[in-house]
């Protein structure tokens, strides 16, 4: 009798479990029946969303409303002559890129790319460390760092959050970088 009752407590579990609920079952986060859903960020004050914003209190200098909007078009910092001649080719048109913003100057002749963003960027202690060890330097009166990974770039720590940072041999992205120093806090 107890082998008959358990076995039918068993088969009415079953048939409980089997009952009421969904009628298929849930698609797992991600996949076709339950798809991810992707949320914007607010825009910032230049209406970016892919951006961090500045900092709200942003010191005078460097990173003035002027400054700001330079930033925001970095092709304006250095002209393609300028380009030109401290990189020693000729150059086609630059291109704006949308991250960043950055400005990429492209050899005319050949594929070599040069590249100058002034993106806000935490240039801490931490960030420093992810550089290995880079080349100091100083450009404008201005700490430098040239670090190389896959290609050799300069990092000038700038007010208001920002960092110039110029894609270039060195030596080059040194010039570049005093050229968009000059136009940057004019």
């Amino acid at each position: 009798m107890p082998l008959r009752r358990s076995c039918l407590t068993l088969l009415l579990l079953a048939g409980i479990a089997g009952c009421g609920g969904a009628s298929h079952p849930v698609a797992q986060p991600g996949t076709k029946g339950n798809p991810s859903v992707g949320k914007l960020t607010a825009p910032t004050d230049t209406g970016r969303s892919n951006e961090a914003a500045a900092p709200a209190t942003a010191p005078a200098g460097a990173a003035g409303a002027g400054a700001s909007e330079r930033s925001q078009r970095p092709c304006s910092l250095v002209t393609r002559s300028q380009a030109a001649a401290i990189v020693g080719t000729a150059l086609a048109k630059p291109v704006t890129a949308p991250k960043g913003p950055t400005c990429i100057y492209r050899a005319a002749r050949d594929k070599r790319l040069f590249s100058l963003a002034v993106p806000v960027l935490r240039f801490d202690d931490r960030f420093r460390r992810q550089l290995g060890r880079p080349q100091r330097l100083k450009v404008s009166n201005r700490p430098a760092y040239c670090a190389t990974s896959s290609q050799p770039t300069l990092y000038i720590p700038l007010d208001g959050g920002r960092v110039l940072i110029v894609t270039a041999p060195c030596v080059k992205a040194q010039k570049l970088a005093a050229v968009a120093l000059r136009t940057f806090t004019a």
